[in-house]
């Protein structure tokens, strides 16, 4: 009896006309074959998706800026205060150094109470520079010292004292324009602090 087509491929035959021929000249026992045309063709191996490699530990990433969703508080809609934010970290810079100064000049008694304002100060810069960031992912920080005040100290007291309730009342107003949270409460602190500082300067004052 002639074997069946069965397991080894042969490329390139009838599976009808292979049987036959393999009838004819096979021995008997020998093992049954099918022409690779006759066989099932194996099932698809889905491709396997390529991996995007784990950036190296404390490389910069990009953000992806198109994928970022604004959000409420210190998001891309408080752009408007860019222009403000920017002029407030000046200012608070400007104080900062005028301070540092007038620390050096006035007795000793008081060198401690301005040391101490011109850290506050610097505080409110930095505050308002995350902000700043935060709202525009770019950091603000300007380099340029500003110039040390002239004058005598006393004189530069007042300045200051006028200059903190000026500082209180824009910081005021500031809030009262924005409708992002965040910035209202940070400027409404900040207005808190600058009227604080002039009733420091007030006690300085009163004690000549």
């Amino acid at each position: 009896m002639s074997p069946s087509p069965a397991s080894l491929p042969v490329d390139g035959r009838d599976p009808e006309v292979f049987a036959r021929l393999w009838a004819r000249v096979s021995r008997p026992g020998a093992t049954p074959i099918i022409p690779l045309s006759a066989q099932t063709p194996p099932p698809e191996v889905p491709a396997v998706p390529a991996v995007q490699p784990e950036p190296a530990p404390g490389a910069h990433v990009e953000p992806q800026e198109a994928g970022l969703q604004d959000v409420p508080c210190l998001g891309r809609a408080s752009a408007v205060h860019i222009p403000l934010l920017q002029e407030q970290i000046r200012r608070e810079l400007a104080t900062v150094r005028f301070y540092q100064v007038l620390s050096r000049r006035v007795p000793t008694g008081m060198a401690a109470a301005l040391a101490a304002l011109s850290a506050q100060e610097l505080s409110h810069a930095k505050r308002l520079s995350a902000a700043c960031f935060l709202i525009s992912g770019v950091r603000y920080w300007p380099e340029r010292s500003a110039p040390a005040p002239r004058g005598a100290w006393m004189s530069l007291l007042r300045q200051a004292f006028a200059a903190e309730q000026r500082a209180a009342g824009g910081y005021r107003a500031a809030a009262a324009e924005t409708a992002d949270p965040a910035l209202r409460a940070l400027y409404e602190e900040l207005s808190g602090d600058e009227a604080r500082h002039a009733g420091l300067l007030l006690a300085l004052l009163e004690r000549l």
